[in-house]
Formats: structure tokens, C-alpha cells, sequence
């Protein structure tokens, strides 16, 4: 064979390899959630004939909570922000993934909409990452989306999904192939705040916080159409319930009204730095634990359900389904 076809031939070979070592090799793409009380790095590895690889990292900053008077957040906590995500840009990268960017949700949906952009166009200079404020709607589709990449068995069952933060909490469903979901305005900080203003120092029977939290939220006449009528899964994602998975021991990560009554009875006695104490996991969120706790309780009372299948993924996962980040 003459030698310029064999070096043809070689050079085949070696795209064929090249090819074939590409396809084996997953995926993996990087984001970043702007949470109200927390910022996650979320890792996100597809893999051929399998659900997504899903790794994620946080790091609280309470952006909801140190919101000051004039809808801004304080400088320091601007540096934390810009200093995490600088952080999180370096061990995307070096963990081979290409940044795709990031989505702020509750906390900087209340803040001073021109504040926010400038506030995120300088962090996007800085770090790398292309950042955007999501609606509602964005962060409902990106929750919905990142339950069903860990779960794709979820996406036919008819679930609800219940996604609690910092600053908000959303109940989505898939209905006859169009995404349905609510907002409340009732993430940890606004419960914390709801339980102060309502008992003041003092933390009542567990009946009468459940009632006053449910009336509050049944406000809304729309959720009585989120009420389950049994046999539906449902599954639960979010800072507040990953709080929760981390303080318990839970079996196949069911979150059960049992156990989150005992842990109410004792909460009810201990403060803030009491409850920090002895639960090293809750810092820096000892003030809304027991707030917290007896929420869960009056959003399984409204949705007539006795148990949340708790998710470890995080919204940031779906966001590569939002035409922004595409």
C-alpha cells in the first residue's frame, strides 16, 4: 500500500479512537443557585442510558435574612457572593465542567430590580458565570426538571413536588403535559418571621401553631386543588427539607409526621443557640428551626399527606432546561 494511503489510514484510525473516547466520556456541566439563605454548586454529569450524576455543594449566605430597609444587601454579604462564586467557577473547572451559569430566586426577586442587575452583571465580569434572577415560573420549571433527572420514573407518576427555601415555597405537577405549580410567599426566614410576630417569644402547643400557620396559608383558595387524594407521590426538594434530612436519620429518605412531632416537642424548649448546639448540622438557621418544623407539619395537614419523599438535588440541576442557559 502506498505510503500516503496508509498514513490516510492512520489518521482514520486515530479519529475513530478520538470519536469513540468522546462518546465514553459524560457530559458535565456546572451552575450555580442564588438561594435566599443558601449557594449551591451543582455538578451535573449525563450519562448515556442512566439518570444524570448529580453532586452539589453549598454555602450559606443569608441574602433573605440581611436584607436591609431599602431592599439591598449588606457589603459584606455582596463579598461573600462574589468571593463563592469565584470559588465555585475555580472547582467546576477543575473539575472538568463547563459553566453554564446561574439562577437567583426569592431573595433577589424582592430586592431592587436595578440593584439586582447591576449587582449581578459585575459578579458575572468577575466569576465567569452567566447569572440571571429567575420568575416563579423558571424556578418551578427548573425544580420540576432537576426531581425528574435524578427520578426519570417520576416524570409519568402524576407527583407533586414540593420545593421549600429560604425565601419561598412552590408546589408544581406535570398536568396533561403543561407544568402547573404555586408560589407561596412562606420560605424559613418568612415563617421565622410569621411564628415571631404571631407568639412572640412564646412557642405554643403544637395544635394551635399548626392552626394558626394553616390558616395563613390557606388564605390562598388554590391550594385546596393541591390536595392529595391519596396514592400520589410526593416528593420534596429544597434548603428547608435538606435541613431536615441532615438532622434526622431517615429511612429511604421519608420525611414522617412522627418524626418531625417529636422533633417539635423538643425544639419548643431549647433557643436558637441551644438548638445550634446540640445540633451542629442546623447552623446558621437555629432561629427557624422550630418555625420551620411545625410549617412542615401544617403543609402536610393542607396537602393531607402524613409523609414527604425527601430528594437530595437541588433546583440549579434543572436549569440547563431553561432556554437562558441553553
Amino acid at each position: 500500500m502506498p505510503r500516503h494511503m496508509l498514513l490516510f489510514v492512520y489518521i482514520l484510525l486515530l479519529l475513530n479512537v478520538s470519536c469513540g473516547r468522546a462518546q465514553l466520556t459524560p457530559a458535565k456541566e456546572a451552575y450555580v443557585d442564588l438561594g435566599s439563605g443558601n449557594t449551591k454548586l451543582i455538578l451535573v454529569t449525563y450519562q448515556k442510558d442512566k439518570p444524570a450524576l448529580i453532586e452539589s455543594k453549598r454555602t450559606a449566605i443569608l441574602f433573605k435574612k440581611n436584607m436591609m430597609a431599602d431592599k439591598k444587601f449588606p457589603s459584606d454579604i455582596e463579598k461573600q457572593g462574589l468571593a463563592t462564586l469565584l470559588q465555585y467557577a475555580t472547582e467546576a473547572r477543575a473539575a472538568g465542567a463547563v459553566l453554564k451559569g446561574g439562577g437567583a430566586t426569592s431573595a433577589f426577586r424582592d430586592a431592587d430590580a436595578q440593584y439586582v442587575n447591576q449587582l449581578l452583571d459585575g459578579w458575572s465580569k468577575a466569576s465567569g458565570w452567566k447569572l440571571k434572577v429567575l420568575s416563579a415560573d423558571e424556578e418551578a420549571e427548573a425544580g420540576y426538571h432537576a426531581m425528574t433527572l435524578l427520578l426519570p420514573e417520576l416524570k409519568d407518576s402524576g407527583f407533586i413536588g414540593f420545593d421549600m427555601g429560604g425565601g419561598s415555597c412552590q408546589l408544581l405537577r406535570e398536568n396533561e403535559g403543561k407544568l402547573a405549580f404555586y408560589l407561596a410567599n412562606f420560605g424559613a426566614v418568612n415563617c421565622s418571621r410569621f411564628a415571631q410576630k404571631t407568639f412572640a417569644d412564646k412557642r405554643p402547643e403544637l395544635a394551635q401553631s399548626v392552626a394558626a400557620f394553616q390558616q395563613e396559608f390557606m388564605a390562598a383558595s388554590e391550594l385546596k386543588a393541591w390536595q392529595s387524594k391519596g396514592n400520589v407521590p410526593l416528593v420534596a426538594i429544597g434548603g428547608v427539607v435538606f435541613g431536615f434530612s441532615k438532622l434526622l436519620e431517615l429511612k429511604d429518605n421519608m420525611l414522617a409526621e412522627e418524626r418531625l412531632r417529636t422533633l417539635e416537642s423538643e425544639l419548643r424548649t431549647l433557643s436558637a443557640v441551644e438548638i445550634e448546639t446540640k445540633y451542629p448540622s442546623t447552623k446558621p438557621y437555629g432561629a427557624e428551626m422550630w418555625s420551620n418544623t411545625v410549617a412542615l407539619l401544617a403543609w402536610m395537614d393542607t396537602l393531607n399527606i402524613r409523609a414527604w419523599k425527601i430528594l437530595q438535588v437541588e433546583m440549579g440541576a434543572g436549569l440547563g432546561k431553561l432556554e437562558f442557559f441553553k
